[in-house]
């Protein structure tokens, strides 16, 4: 029983890595408003501002724990 306790413990103070999730986010949405562009001619101006936003979080995120950087 306590095997179990402990193991709990660790996965809620294992913080999550939500980067990729930032950049799948952003880029979606970018493609989003991009071909709402293409085929009605006006875009969404949350959707403007909120990818470039996303990506730069994913990507502030990925350089932040490291793992842009060279071996």
């Amino acid at each position: 029983m306590s095997g179990t306790k402990n193991s709990n413990i660790s996965q809620i103070s294992k913080k999550e890595d939500n980067s990729t999730f930032y950049l799948g986010a952003g880029i979606g949405l970018g493609t989003y408003a991009a071909a709402t562009t293409l085929l009605v001619g006006t875009a969404c101006p949350v959707c403007i501002v909120a990818a470039p936003v996303l990506i730069g979080a994913g990507l502030y995120q990925k350089m932040k724990k490291g793992k842009f950087t060279k071996k």
